[in-house]
């Protein structure tokens, strides 16, 4: 049976400039999405995961958004190039927890 992982990080400091052009973006509380990113993470260890933690990166604003810096298929992970100049740091953690 293929273990279950999740592989998450917390918003970090500068979570409120992220990329995103919502309409109420200005009122991104930090607090509340760390308390948010607590909720989601207890769900997913009680649906039975084992969750892989990374520690916060206050310097990339999306950094939380772990999904989107590798796809794993197989036992294998492809590493994603990240277009946005502000994004590009923080592939490294992901890289090297996955290998």
């Amino acid at each position: 049976m293929a273990s279950k992982r999740a592989l998450v990080r917390e918003p970090g400091a500068t979570y409120p400039r992220c990329i995103s052009s919502h309409p109420l973006r200005h009122t991104i509380n930090v607090e509340r999405a760390r308390r948010q990113h607590a909720e989601y993470c207890r769900v997913l260890e009680e649906l039975g995961l084992e969750i892989i933690r990374l520690p916060r990166d206050d310097e990339h604003p999306d950094s939380c958004f772990v999904e989107d810096n590798a796809v794993v298929h197989g036992g294998r992970a492809l590493i994603c190039g990240m277009a946005k100049p502000s994004r590009r740091g923080e592939v490294k953690a992901v890289e090297e927890v996955l290998r």
